[in-house]
Protein backbone atom coordinates (compact mmCIF):
# COMPACT_ATOMS: atom_id res chain seq x y z
CA UNK A 1 0.00 0.00 0.00
CA UNK A 2 1.63 3.37 -0.92
CA UNK A 3 1.81 5.58 2.07
CA UNK A 4 -0.58 9.15 0.76
CA UNK A 5 -0.52 12.19 2.67
CA UNK A 6 -2.40 11.98 6.33
CA UNK A 7 -5.01 14.22 5.51
CA UNK A 8 -5.65 12.76 2.15
CA UNK A 9 -6.06 9.27 3.96
CA UNK A 10 -8.59 10.88 6.56
CA UNK A 11 -10.30 12.39 3.99
CA UNK A 12 -10.95 9.74 1.61
CA UNK A 13 -11.73 7.29 4.64
CA UNK A 14 -14.46 9.83 5.88
CA UNK A 15 -15.62 10.14 1.99
CA UNK A 16 -15.75 6.64 2.21
CA UNK A 17 -18.41 5.89 5.63
CA UNK A 18 -19.69 9.38 4.39
CA UNK A 19 -23.72 7.44 5.11
CA UNK A 20 -22.60 5.19 7.96
CA UNK A 21 -20.41 7.36 9.97
CA UNK A 22 -17.20 5.55 12.10
CA UNK A 23 -15.46 5.33 14.92
CA UNK A 24 -12.17 6.42 16.48
CA UNK A 25 -10.87 2.99 16.29
CA UNK A 26 -11.92 2.33 12.91
CA UNK A 27 -10.01 5.76 11.42
CA UNK A 28 -6.88 4.63 13.29
CA UNK A 29 -7.11 0.44 11.76
CA UNK A 30 -7.43 2.53 8.16
CA UNK A 31 -4.30 4.70 8.44
CA UNK A 32 -2.48 1.86 9.87
CA UNK A 33 -3.73 -0.19 6.77
CA UNK A 34 -2.22 3.07 4.73
CA UNK A 35 1.46 3.01 6.03
CA UNK A 36 0.73 5.24 8.95
CA UNK A 37 1.74 2.37 11.41
CA UNK A 38 2.76 5.28 14.70
CA UNK A 39 -0.68 6.84 14.24
CA UNK A 40 -2.57 6.69 17.51
CA UNK A 41 -5.92 8.91 18.89
CA UNK A 42 -3.78 10.53 21.21
CA UNK A 43 -0.77 11.82 18.68
CA UNK A 44 -0.37 15.23 18.09
CA UNK A 45 -0.70 14.70 14.47
CA UNK A 46 -4.15 13.13 14.98
CA UNK A 47 -5.52 15.85 16.83
CA UNK A 48 -4.26 18.34 14.32
CA UNK A 49 -6.20 16.93 11.68
CA UNK A 50 -9.11 15.46 13.07
CA UNK A 51 -11.45 18.32 14.40
CA UNK A 52 -10.82 20.32 10.94
CA UNK A 53 -11.86 17.37 9.33
CA UNK A 54 -14.40 15.51 11.14
CA UNK A 55 -17.64 16.43 13.64
CA UNK A 56 -19.97 13.85 15.87
CA UNK A 57 -23.18 14.70 16.61
CA UNK A 58 -23.00 13.74 19.94
CA UNK A 59 -20.04 15.83 20.49
CA UNK A 60 -20.09 19.16 18.58
CA UNK A 61 -17.38 21.00 20.85
CA UNK A 62 -13.51 20.57 20.12
CA UNK A 63 -12.28 18.33 23.08
CA UNK A 64 -10.94 14.63 23.39
CA UNK A 65 -13.13 12.53 20.83
CA UNK A 66 -14.88 9.59 22.98
CA UNK A 67 -14.13 6.41 21.36
CA UNK A 68 -17.68 5.20 21.78
CA UNK A 69 -18.81 8.37 19.16
CA UNK A 70 -19.70 7.94 15.29
CA UNK A 71 -17.98 10.92 13.70
CA UNK A 72 -18.56 12.38 10.06
CA UNK A 73 -16.88 14.12 7.33
CA UNK A 74 -17.67 17.94 7.72
CA UNK A 75 -19.23 18.88 4.57
CA UNK A 76 -16.93 21.91 3.37
CA UNK A 77 -14.22 19.08 3.73
CA UNK A 78 -15.78 16.90 1.36
CA UNK A 79 -15.69 19.59 -1.08
CA UNK A 80 -12.14 19.92 -0.69
CA UNK A 81 -11.57 16.44 -1.55
CA UNK A 82 -13.93 16.81 -5.03
CA UNK A 83 -11.92 19.93 -5.76
CA UNK A 84 -8.58 18.20 -5.43
CA UNK A 85 -10.02 14.71 -7.08
CA UNK A 86 -11.06 17.06 -9.79
CA UNK A 87 -7.61 19.10 -10.06
CA UNK A 88 -5.97 15.52 -10.51
CA UNK A 89 -8.34 14.28 -13.12
CA UNK A 90 -7.99 17.39 -15.38
CA UNK A 91 -3.95 17.40 -14.96
CA UNK A 92 -4.27 13.95 -16.66
CA UNK A 93 -6.47 15.26 -19.24
CA UNK A 94 -4.15 18.32 -19.75
CA UNK A 95 -1.16 15.93 -19.83
CA UNK A 96 -3.34 14.00 -22.73
CA UNK A 97 -3.97 16.69 -24.52
CA UNK A 98 -0.27 17.78 -24.84
CA UNK A 99 0.89 14.97 -25.86
CA UNK A 100 -2.18 14.68 -28.71
CA UNK A 101 -0.98 18.10 -30.04
CA UNK A 102 2.81 17.08 -30.19
CA UNK A 103 1.79 14.55 -32.37
CA UNK A 104 -0.48 16.54 -34.51
CA UNK A 105 2.29 19.12 -34.99
CA UNK A 106 4.89 16.09 -35.73
CA UNK A 107 2.10 14.73 -38.24
CA UNK A 108 1.60 18.14 -39.30
CA UNK A 109 5.32 18.68 -40.05
CA UNK A 110 6.21 15.26 -41.53
CA UNK A 111 3.42 15.99 -44.33
CA UNK A 112 4.65 19.46 -44.99
CA UNK A 113 8.02 17.93 -45.43
CA UNK A 114 6.56 15.48 -47.92
CA UNK A 115 4.86 17.52 -50.09
CA UNK A 116 8.01 20.21 -50.48
CA UNK A 117 9.99 17.42 -51.45
CA UNK A 118 7.92 16.12 -54.24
Amino acid sequence: MTKDDIYLSMLRFGKMKLGDGFTIQQLVDYLGQRGFKNISPHSNIFHQYFFKIYFSKENEIESAPHYSEWFYLRPECYMQLLEYDNMLTTRKEAKLAMWCAIIAIVLTLGSLIVSIVK
